[in-house]
């Protein structure tokens, strides 16, 4: 099998490189939604009339990841990453310099293409670099790096619209980017696919749909799609309902905190299980105890410290299963393919993004009170259980 050819004798700072691109990119992902009021203020026009801006990024992203990314099969993993950087430094700088809506949704979309391009090959090229023992802990903790620079977006936002406007949150992340631009062309090892090449197809970002992948594909791209259906039919709503149990507002959006802080921190202790080839007890116990979870605070008086508990545990369950299933799918391929499968799965798990949000809104449309929304939401997370079943079926179909 093909592998990696590393210049540098240690991996650590292309992994370090790694981290900081998946973290600007969390920064990037999260400074539209922040800067959209003052957008909004300063243009004088309803907010609702950019939302569709909102949607440019995502959209871009699933182009990029799908259309885009594979070619990082092709030419190389540094190259498409410093292209994908490239394309992010100038269409953030763009965002910032913007005048128009049009203009916006148009440097959103070439943003979300750079997003699309990044994240597939910098997972990939983390898969491939990682020391074999720890692969799994350490693509867990570069993914983990976008929820933190989310975080980070939302703490310096306020610092940074009140001295220099809402423009500042993209003419900074424009320059660090920009700089990290240099740090890819000069530390990130290039990659030299010997013998895996991946199937020929009409359709190259397809060929993890071809045999010996499908099956596997399958899996992977089924159980990561649906649990981005529940992971964002969570993260949208709780905020919205929790009150209706009597929680405030603030202490709401609080509890929404704490399934994130159960996702980074879950994800990382789950990768260290799957470095020991424990996937399917691993994702079980964890999807189980989020379905018990999710049971069981339907049946409990609104305590907050008692829901911030269960809430942790749910933040496990959806969002750290989320991190560390890219792990467990980037095991499926070898390397001349990784790019292209992991670029299809982030593509596809998009609808799960979109769907999420829109299944909440129909259940509450039909009724449905706190309890029975919380319980609906163990349907994807028992399904996900359901597909871990599977792994060991279709595991590492390109070993002999």
């Amino acid at each position: 099998m093909g592998r990696l050819a590393v210049t540098a004798r240690t991996p650590l700072l292309p992994l370090a490189i790694c981290a900081a691109i998946m973290l600007l990119d969390g920064i990037d992902l999260a400074a539209m939604p922040l800067a959209l009021p003052h957008v909004a203020a300063e243009w004088s026009v309803a907010p609702e009339r950019l939302g569709f801006v909102l949607s440019a990024v995502l959209i871009g992203l699933g182009a990029g990841a799908f259309l885009l990314a594979p070619y990082g099969d092709k030419y190389g993993r540094r190259v498409m990453i410093v292209s994908g950087l490239g394309l992010l430094a100038v269409s953030t700088l763009g965002t910032a310099l913007s005048g128009s809506i049009t203009a916006l949704f148009v440097w959103r979309f070439a943003t979300g293409l750079g997003l699309g391009i990044c994240l597939p090959n910098v997972t990939a090229m983390t898969a491939e670099i990682a020391p074999r023992h720890f692969r799994a802990g350490a693509m867990t903790a570069i993914s983990c790096a976008v929820p933190v620079g989310g975080l980070l977006a939302g703490l310096i936002a306020p610092v940074l619209v009140e001295r220099w406007g809402w423009h500042s949150l993209f003419v900074g992340p424009a320059i660090l980017t920009g700089l990290l631009v240099l740090a890819a062309l000069l530390w990130l090892p290039s990659s030299q696919h010997a013998q895996d090449a991946p199937p020929v197809t009409r359709a190259p970002m397809l060929a993890p749909l071809t045999r010996p992948y499908w099956r596997a594909s399958a899996v992977f791209i089924g159980l990561y799609t649906t649990n981005a259906l529940v992971l964002y039919l969570l993260s949208s709503w709780l905020p919205a309902i929790l009150p209706d149990v009597g929680f405030t507002l603030a202490d709401a959006a609080r509890l929404t905190a704490f399934t994130q802080a159960g996702g980074l921190i879950g994800g990382l202790g789950l990768a260290f299980f799957l470095d020991r080839g424990k996937t399917v007890a691993t994702l079980l116990a964890a999807y189980a105890a989020a379905i018990a979870a999710l049971v069981a605070i339907g049946f409990v008086a609104p305590q907050f410290w008692v829901w911030a508990a269960a809430m942790v545990v749910v933040g496990l369950g959806s969002s750290g299963t989320h991190l560390a299933l890219m792990a467990v799918g980037a095991s499926f391929y070898p390397p001349a393919m990784l790019s292209t499968a992991i670029g299809l799965a982030v593509a596809v798990a998009r609808v799960g993004a979109v769907a999420g949000p829109l299944v909440g809104a129909a259940l509450l449309g039909w009724g449905f009170d706190v309890q029975q929304f919380l319980l609906a939401a163990t349907v994807p997370l028992a399904l996900c259980a359901l597909g871990v079943l599977l792994v060991p079926t279709v595991r590492k179909p390109a070993e002999p």
